[in-house]
């Protein structure tokens, strides 16, 4: 059993990683000294969902108590730190990636790579060729070109993803078409619904910090495949080849036949996202499919999650947060498919009832079955 301490383990990504150290069965302990910058409320309805598990307890300490901080680390403690805004030596930078020194360098300081993409901009995904060119192991969201960069467990992890059905899109491309929502807002609320598997993601972060074999692996994998297969040589002979199969298609196509209508009767511009983007993700979300909740404190976890504006600034395109408490009291009695979500709860928008599963999904307060 190895002894693990966590430091910011009253926070959203802290308590997450936390629980799933000690389900794998180590010996945690979570330490956060409750800033004010966030509030203690959140944090504490945070530890509410994990602290009941055993093998993890809680000290309320602030990591400036260097004999209290001492008292709980020997030679074999292993140290994961998500503590950022309690500690003034501990900052988040920001660095000017146009810079060519900057960014030809930058790489070389860290340990891992991580990018869990859930926006349908993200087309191919350079950064992890990048990361992996520099020699890191990548965490990634299996998502549309992420996963013809990393190759799973070999040069990193690919996170998966979920979609809801293609249904669901159709009235926040309407809203796009007819200028209610600008570019902004229409991507932000097309991202919102689609989850990254939170769980899968603490495994693969936990696997790496604990294991420096692990990331030297694959971090070394990760660079013979961006030499072998992104280099520019192989590029441009990619390119050229493309050209030349465009141009024989060209040669032997027809006439087109004339205008087709569209699917959903949509702007041809703005187009439905979760149609035209469904092959993007893992998995699309069925109303056969079954969810749980995430964990025995759910409604706390969606206070939580509300409670930061990041998760709200679409909540017009979700269902009504008492609909979402409904969802949760329905499933403290049991797993149930979204189909019987659906005809339970008898929604006047059954799409948008859809999505709000999803969403919830992706905060981490349902789970896939």
């Amino acid at each position: 059993m190895t002894r693990i301490v966590v430091t910011g383990a009253a926070g959203f990504i802290g308590s997450h990683v936390a629980e799933a150290l000690a389900r794998r069965g180590d010996e945690v302990v979570g330490i956060d000294n409750f800033d004010p910058f966030y509030s203690r409320a959140v944090k504490e309805r945070n530890l509410a969902e994990v602290g009941r598990l055993p093998g993890l307890a809680f000290r309320e300490l602030d990591l400036l108590d260097v004999d209290g901080l001492r008292s709980l680390l020997t030679p074999d403690t292993v140290l994961i730190h998500l503590a950022a805004r309690t500690v003034p030596g501990v900052d988040v930078i920001f660095l000017d990636g146009r810079r060519p020194d900057v960014r030809e360098h930058i790489w070389h300081a860290a340990d891992a790579f991580i990018s869990l993409s859930d926006n349908v901009q993200e087309t191919f995904g350079l950064t992890p060729v990048e990361a992996m060119a520099a020699g890191l192991p990548v965490v990634a969201s299996d998502w549309n070109g992420y996963r013809q960069t990393v190759v799973e467990g070999v040069t990193g992890f690919m996170i998966p993803t979920t979609m809801p059905a293609a249904s669901t899109g159709v009235d926040l491309a309407r809203r796009f078409a007819d200028g209610a929502d600008s570019y902004d807002t229409y991507i932000g609320a097309s991202s919102q619904p689609i989850a990254v598997d939170v769980e899968a993601a603490s495994r693969a972060c936990t696997a790496l910090v604990r294991d420096s074999a692990l990331r030297a692996r694959m971090g070394a994998e990760g660079r013979r495949r961006a030499e072998e297969v992104f280099d520019w040589r192989h590029v441009v002979r990619q390119y050229e080849e493309l050209w030349m199969d465009l141009a024989a298609r060209r040669h032997h196509a027809t006439a087109n036949s004339g205008a087709k209508g569209t699917p959903d009767n949509l702007h041809p511009l703005r187009g439905n996202p979760f149609r035209t983007y469904s092959h993007y993700a893992t998995r699309v979300l069925s109303d056969a499919d079954t969810v749980v909740l995430a964990s025995e404190a759910a409604k706390a976890r969606l206070r939580s999650v509300v409670s930061n504006r990041m998760n709200t600034f679409a909540d017009a395109t979700l269902a009504p947060r008492a609909r979402r408490l409904e969802i949760i009291e329905l499933l403290e009695k049991g797993p149930a498919t979204i189909a019987t979500i659906l005809q339970t709860l008898q929604p006047r928008e059954p799409d948008r009832l859809r999505r709000t599963v999803s969403w919830m999904l992706k905060c981490d307060i349902l789970r896939l079955a």
